[in-house]
């Protein structure tokens, strides 16, 4: 289902009650207190996000970072359950068999991959891309679809020594 806004729960409120479903589950960072409580108010809701911009009303919170369990919450009545730390990141059955396998060790470093996930929300890219600058590297930067710091990571990667090249909202990160 497309939600036509993402700042009114009606539709989706409204959605819910045509179609009754059994949880409704949240990943979106417009998804604020007053949304959240107006679909948790007609089912059980899980909210997925990694940090804590909103007071949270679910019955369950996601959080997958390794930062998770640093961050303080605050949350509307009744608490929900708490899935803070990595071992509750979501990721797709490719990503995770990958990640599961030994990389290939090189004597010296040829390809470099920084990505933050869909919004750099502590705006590090630059800072990461400065890090690995006169690296004798290629070097891939990927911005997501809820980057603040685009032109900035546009500019650093023409400024900085290292072959890099920013790849934007691509389809799929493991092509």
């Amino acid at each position: 289902m497309t939600l036509p806004v993402r700042d009114d729960p009606s539709p989706f409120v409204d959605w819910i009650r045509r179609t009754n479903p059994d949880v409704a589950y949240t990943d979106a960072y417009p998804v604020d207190t007053n949304y959240q409580c107006a679909v948790r108010e007609q089912i059980p809701l899980v909210v997925a996000q990694d940090d804590a911009r909103h007071t949270i009303c679910a019955d369950a919170f996601v959080n997958g970072n390794l930062y998770a369990n640093e961050l303080t919450y605050d949350y509307v009545e009744p608490e929900p359950v708490w899935h803070l730390g990595p071992e509750y990141l979501l990721l797709r059955d490719e990503v995770a068999r990958l990640a599961k396998e030994t990389p290939p060790w090189r004597e010296t470093v040829s390809e470099v991959l920084i990505t933050m996930g869909g919004s750099d929300i502590r705006g590090m890219t630059p800072t990461a891309m400065c890090a690995l600058d006169g690296l004798e590297a290629n070097l891939t930067v990927v911005i997501g679809p809820g980057f603040s710091n685009g032109n900035e990571i546009r500019r650093m990667a023409s400024d900085v020594e290292i072959c890099c090249s920013v790849v934007e909202t691509p389809p799929n990160l493991l092509n």
